[in-house]
């Protein structure tokens, strides 16, 4: 009873793994650190905020602000647009799109966004973020790392430019160069569970598996309900003959994504090592097997 498994790449290609009977499979999912960045955000909602003594091209950016904040992006969209034929050099407007076209999965659209707020300003490191961003989603994985190293340059204490470039690195195969990404990213933020996720996986990919399983345990100090980091560790836990501990770790990752099909063939292949047969059938087919 083989289980999906995930390849590097958020939004990018991410792949499936055909069926291997008996075998289980991690999350493998290498995330980028921080999804496109809004900026302007520290306005939203402030105290000191007055409208009335805003221009009108500032207003329906605090507007659109305000529409991501409760994920209404598409209302976000049409503000920001609406601002830009009031201001269309606006930077922070022609950013401010680009980073919700990004988070709509629009990311062809986000890109000429990109391109046109650095060509305003190329000296600012998010924009770097924001891009690089778009071009991992579709898998230009070169690109992308250019334009991480291309902010880096700019921003060298961002732990979520080391943790995008060392991604970019993973989806090359690059996983040694990609692990002392994440290993600079930990150094300024050492409680960064998607840092130590993705790391993880870069191990896992170098058959370091005692040091993979160090990384998800530590991951969950942090965040101690992510269901990537406890379906990863339940699986080296499996692999190393440690049942009843991989179990909790599914157990555990299915109260917060009970809707992870793999996940319950994770567990179904787990309780089967058990030899609880009639209760792995049972999560073999809440996981479509």
């Amino acid at each position: 009873m083989g289980i999906l498994r995930r390849w590097f790449g958020r939004g990018g290609k991410a792949g499936k793994q055909g069926p291997a009977a008996g075998k289980l499979g991690s999350q493998q999912h290498m995330d980028m650190r921080v999804s496109p960045s809004l900026s302007a955000r520290v306005s939203v909602g402030g105290p000191d905020m007055d409208v009335t003594k805003m221009t009108k091209s500032d207003q329906w950016k605090q507007m659109g602000l305000l529409m991501t904040t409760v994920g209404r992006y598409e209302d976000a969209m049409s503000c920001f647009e609406k601002g830009l034929q009031i201001a269309p050099g606006d930077i922070e407007l022609v950013a401010n799109k680009g980073a919700t076209l990004g988070i709509l999965g629009r990311y062809e659209e986000a890109l000429v966004c990109h391109d046109r707020a650095l060509g305003i300003d190329p000296k600012k490191s998010g924009l770097w973020k924001n891009k690089g961003y778009a071009l991992y989603a579709l898998g230009r994985h070169e690109e992308a790392l250019s334009c991480y190293e291309r902010g880096l340059e700019l921003a060298p204490g961002d732990s979520a430019l080391w943790g995008n470039r060392g991604a970019a690195l993973a989806a090359l195969g690059q996983h040694a160069e990609a692990v002392r990404c994440f290993e600079r990213g930990l150094e300024i933020n050492p409680r960064d569970a998607v840092l130590w996720r993705n790391k993880g996986l870069s191990l896992a990919e170098m058959k370091r598996e005692e040091e993979e399983l160090a990384c998800y345990e530590r991951g969950l100090e942090a965040a101690p309900e992510d269901p990537a980091l406890l379906k990863n560790k339940g699986v080296v836990l499996h692999s190393r003959g440690r049942y009843q501990e991989a179990l909790s770790c599914f157990d555990r990752a299915l109260k917060s994504d009970p809707r992870d099909a793999s996940l319950w063939v994770n567990k179904g292949v787990t309780l089967i090592a058990l030899g609880r047969a009639e209760e792995a059938q049972l999560c073999l087919r809440r996981g479509g097997r």
